[in-house]
């Protein structure tokens, strides 16, 4: 379990680091670019995102089949694997970047509403983005490889370094004076410099690496996991870019800040809960390998509790106080147009994030299929509500409208998977892991709302009233969340960091 623990730290904090730089240096970029650039910026990202429909999910693939060669030492079907992703991500990366540059023009003149005079600005820096694309792709697998290795200290350095210096770096480029352009084109050479760093440190974590023709098992192995992978990829692709793809059509650019600005905080913070609970992936993998089921049975309850504990963290703070938290972050029309967003989005969040421990049981254990049959079915019911959402009431309806997605799909897929692909109870998982969390902190939400008064906090009682609540929140987890046997790795492992032990 200290593996674990250590595991799921390094892979928090390399997203951790990220998620401050961009929040704390996001008012300045907004405010520099000017909503329109800002909401154009946006759109840009949304369109290279949805190229990597490309991608049939491999890096899901060599992640599950590294860790499962490595546990079983074997070598050359490693190497293989490793192969067969680095030839597949440039492959696909060249083809992407093609399309992205020869397309750009139709994309953003013909379905986006915005000034005529912005649609230069637009096209070109689609087309400087689609180069970034190439290396986006490789940076991606090869990011998989050293967690395959179950190595997210290293994975989780170079998230850190790459997360930091591109808004820090962003920020520079923008007080220098320079614009839209030159930003994106920053984001190309960091991506390419990213790769260049992660070929030279997957050598080192793979001594024995040589690149070697994939055999037509280790293909069809990889291959065909990946293709039922591939559903969930292309599902997610479609699912979380379409809001801003739908809000710019239907509403314009101008209002994609006012959106994306609250999700952006709330999906960050849910990021770290997130790549916390993707250690499990590879573990999942490892364990079902070698039968270790009853190893995996206690792996997964703790985790699904700890995990859940974390994401409620938020969901107080963020319930209770996010209108204080954007009025002193952005301003105060950024507080009165975001909030609603802002905790819907969060809620949404937090019950898309009971499906993800599941869902990487799911698919450590050889069932990709099911989940990307249920994602493909999210997608498709959320570009309806949202859509709906968008034209009925705005930005603030599509935010209803991924609220309701994502209960749906959360119902759907728990009740399907255990029993099934995953072979817990459903029963046990709630009783376990979510009923001892979700009662107290409806309480103490109850309490906080009932003494807080409805006007908005002044910056020292909401920071008084904040700590209050997450003192709270961490002396009951401590006291009755945490298991007594995970407590005692816990501070097996913090002696050891204190004593510079590995």
């Amino acid at each position: 379990m200290a593996s674990l623990l250590k595991n799921s730290a390094a892979n928090a904090v390399g997203l951790a680091g990220p998620a401050i730089a961009q929040l704390v240096t996001l008012p300045f970029i907004v405010r520099a670019l000017g909503d329109t650039d800002f909401g154009i910026y946006a759109l840009v990202m949304a369109i290279v995102g949805y190229f990597a429909f490309l991608d049939i999910n491999l890096t899901v693939g060599a992640v599950k089949f590294i860790a499962e060669y490595d546990s079983l030492d074997k070598r050359k079907e490693v190497n293989q694997v490793v192969t067969l992703g680095l030839g597949f991500y440039t492959a696909i990366g060249l083809v992407g970047a093609v399309l992205i540059f020869a397309l750009a023009e139709p994309l953003v003149t013909r379905f986006f509403t915005m000034p005529r005079e912005h649609q230069s600005l637009a096209v070109d820096a689609t087309r400087l983005a689609a180069l970034g694309f190439l290396f986006g792709q490789l940076e991606s697998f090869l990011t998989g490889v050293a967690q395959g290795m179950r190595r997210f200290t290293v994975s989780a350095a170079m998230q850190i370094a790459a997360g930091v210096l591109t808004p820090v770096l962003t920020v520079l480029v923008l007080w220098l004076g320079y614009g839209l352009i030159e930003v994106i084109a920053l984001r190309v050479v960091l991506a390419f410099l990213g790769v260049v760093v992660l070929l030279a440190i997957t050598r080192k974590l793979i001594p024995h690496l040589r690149l070697v023709a994939p055999g037509m098992q280790t293909l069809r192995q990889v291959g065909s996991f990946s293709a039922f992978a591939y559903f969930s990829t292309v599902a997610s692709i479609i699912y979380f870019q379409a809001d801003k793809l739908i809000i710019g059509a239907l509403i314009g650019v101008a209002a994609l800040p006012y959106y994306v600005i609250p999700f952006t905080l709330a999906s960050r913070l849910m990021g770290l809960t997130f790549r916390m609970a993707h250690v499990i992936y590879p573990e999942a993998s490892r364990l079902g390998a070698m039968k270790q089921f009853d190893r995996l049975a206690e792996v997964y309850f703790s985790a699904t509790r700890y995990i859940f504990f974390a994401n409620v963290y938020l969901l107080l703070l963020i319930g209770l106080f996010g209108h204080e938290i954007l009025h002193y972050w952005m301003g105060p029309e950024y507080a009165e147009k975001g909030t609603p967003i802002m905790v819907l989005i969060l809620c949404a969040l937090i019950v898309d994030s009971t499906t993800n421990i599941p869902s990487m049981v799911n698919d450590g254990l050889g069932h990709p299929k099911v989940t990307g049959f249920f994602a493909l079915g999210r997608a498709a019911t959320g570009l309806a509500l949202i859509a709906a959402g968008t034209w009925a009431g705005g930005i603030v309806g599509a935010a209803v409208g991924q609220l309701v997605t994502f209960t749906l799909y959360a119902a759907a897929l728990l009740a399907f998977v255990h029993g099934r692909t995953v072979p817990f109870r459903l029963r046990d998982l709630l009783v376990r892991s979510y009923v001892p969390i979700l009662l107290p902190a409806a309480a103490l939400g109850a309490a906080v709302l009932l003494l807080r008064p409805a006007a908005p906090l002044g910056i020292w009682s909401f920071v008084v009233l904040a700590t209050a609540v997450v003192t709270a929140w961490t002396i009951y987890g401590l006291v009755y969340v945490l298991q007594q046997h995970d407590a005692a790795a816990l501070q097996t492992l913090i002696r050891r960091r204190l004593r510079g032990q590995s």
